[in-house]
This record gives C-alpha cells, structure tokens and sequence, in this order.
C-alpha cells in the first residue's frame, strides 16, 4: 500500500525547482508546458495548466506536449467534440508521424462521440 507522505514531498521538490527555473527560463515553451503537465499531475491548477498550454500554443500552435495536455483537460471536461479537434486538426491530418498516443485520444473522443466508424 502506498503513502501519499513520499509523493508530496516529492511535489514539494518539483514545485520549488520549477520556482527556481522560472527565474531563469520563464518564457521557455518547454518549461511552460512541463510546469503545465506538473499543474495537472497535483490535480487542482487545471486553470492554470490551461492557461500554460494555451500561451504556448498561441506561439507555436502545431506544439505536441502542449496540444494533449490542452486535450487532456478537454477530454476530463468532456468537451470531446473541441478535444477531437485539437487531436486531429493539428496533428494526424497529413502527418504519417503521428504519434500513436494522439490517434489513440482521436479514437476515444470519437467512440464517447459515438462515432464507432
């Protein structure tokens, strides 16, 4: 059985050397999106996930990282129509490359949209 004592203080680590980087590399799209995905692992800063994910994909918005973790907290609100769309509009559309974590999240909105085809 796990204790949930060890995993905060390892959040209490994460957190504090986030702080730290944020000092020195705030801007940086990918330290924006790894604070943004930690956002989301403590459960309670969805909003701010979300607003990590949606200044960085104002920048660069074929971004992957940032793309599932803005359809990750699409799918959770069950917003599968706009989560779909993240999905397949800025990736898998002529992209032979896909990741296959992104044509699986396509696929589940599609199957909760009822869209089985």
């Amino acid at each position: 059985k796990r204790t949930k004592k060890p995993e905060k203080k390892h959040f209490g680590k994460a957190t504090s050397l986030y702080t730290q980087a944020d000092k020195i590399i705030m801007y940086d799209q990918n330290h924006l999106v790894g604070r943004a995905h930690f956002c989301l692992l403590e459960g309670d800063k969805t909003d701010q996930a979300d607003a990590q994910f949606n200044f960085v994909l104002a920048k660069s918005e074929k971004h992957i990282a940032a793309n599932m973790g803005k359809a990750c907290i699409l799918f959770n609100k069950k917003d599968y129509k706009r989560c779909s769309w993240t999905f397949s509009k800025r990736h898998s559309k002529g992209n032979e490359n896909c990741p296959a974590s992104v044509r699986l999240g396509m696929g589940l909105c599609f199957y909760r949209l009822g869209n089985t085809d």
